[in-house]
This record gives C-alpha cells, sequence and structure tokens, in this order.
C-alpha cells in the first residue's frame, strides 16, 4: 500500500511543465500557419498549393 501514495505524485504532472510543453506546440502551430500563410500570399497567382 505504500506504493499507492506516491503514485498519484507521479500521474500528476507538474502544470509548469504542462503549460510549456503547450506554449511550444501552440508556438510551432503558429509558426507553421504562418508559413504556410504567407506562401499562399507570395504564389496566390500560382495553381501551386502546398496542401495538396
Amino acid at each position: 500500500m505504500s506504493q499507492m501514495k506516491s503514485s498519484p505524485l507521479i500521474l500528476k504532472p507538474r502544470p509548469q511543465k504542462v503549460c510549456l510543453f503547450y506554449c511550444e506546440q501552440l508556438t510551432e502551430l503558429v509558426n507553421c500557419v504562418y508559413l504556410v500563410s504567407f506562401m499562399n500570399h507570395s504564389k496566390a497567382n500560382s495553381s501551386y498549393s502546398p496542401m495538396h
């Protein structure tokens, strides 16, 4: 039963680490969206589509 007491601490992640992880993921997503949007604007007259 002694292991059951320390189990919740391992299962429960730190809010700071989770926030930092999501912040990094969000930053990558924003950079990707910005890059795709920039490419679409720069190639607006062309039929080239990076998504397909």
